[in-house]
């Protein structure tokens, strides 16, 4: 096996632990290993790196049911977060969710779509201004943003959207201005509306940013191929 082979195949083996512990927030290497089938000196191997990394942590012990206490392991909720904006024609969502898919911050702000740049300008000023003193920014995987109407994910396109009446809209202008790795995702796809504290939140701009949390920290050091989201390698601290 060459080092590229190796590479890959150490990536995929963590992405498939990351992406079963962002599901199942409580866990041991010994269910890691009947679970996914893979040897227990590769889940040691790997699940010690990522602790090493801060990117999982050590919970305490399950009970005993005999013999030694297996130590439960999980996700380090606060190491990476992600945003989720939701645009609609006369307002501006955003969430803060960290790796534990809990929503830590939510705002709502009044800001009507024009397909002027002064409004891809203007987005980027609330998700600076959302985002300062919450994230800092080596600690953000991306932003998912939720648009009502058809996207063409490869080009990078509003086909079609009723509410906010615009047809054939390119979202690079958008994508360009906000400097940041950016997933756009149909608002159609975020399912029921939960109520948060209270607060007023619309579920895609949550779904968009799990999608992001998802897409981005389990698969290491991958890119999602037409979406252009940059994913962050643990291993080297790359993105």
């Amino acid at each position: 096996m060459n080092e590229d082979e190796y590479m890959d195949k150490r990536n995929s083996t963590r992405g498939r632990i990351i992406n079963y512990m962002l599901n199942h927030p409580i866990t041991s290497k010994a269910e890691l290993s009947k679970e996914l089938n893979i040897s227990m000196p590769t889940v040691l191997t790997n699940v010690n790196e990522l602790i090493s990394q801060k990117l999982l942590t050590e919970l305490g012990e399950y009970e005993s049911t005999g013999g030694r206490k297996a130590k439960s392991i999980g996700i380090n909720k606060s190491y990476r977060r992600a945003m989720g904006v939701v645009i609609s024609a006369n307002h501006l969502e955003m969430v803060l969710i960290n790796l534990g898919s809990e929503i830590e911050k939510s705002v709502r702000v009044r800001l009507k779509f024009s397909t002027d740049f002064s409004y891809c300008m203007q987005v980027k000023k609330e998700i600076t201004k959302f985002l300062k003193g919450s994230c800092a920014e080596e600690e953000l995987l991306g932003v998912g943003i939720a648009i009502p109407g058809i996207i063409d994910q490869q080009n990078r396109i509003v086909l079609k959207s009723h509410a906010l009446q615009i047809e054939n809209y390119s979202l690079r202008f958008l994508e360009q201005a906000l400097e940041l790795p950016v997933y756009f995702e149909n608002d159609a796809n975020g399912g029921k509306s939960p109520e948060i504290s209270g607060c007023h939140l619309s579920v895609p701009e949550s779904y968009a940013g799990r999608s992001l949390l998802h897409q981005r920290a389990a698969v290491p050091g991958k890119e999602s191929e037409g979406r252009r989201v940059r994913t962050y390698d643990p291993h080297s601290g790359r993105t």
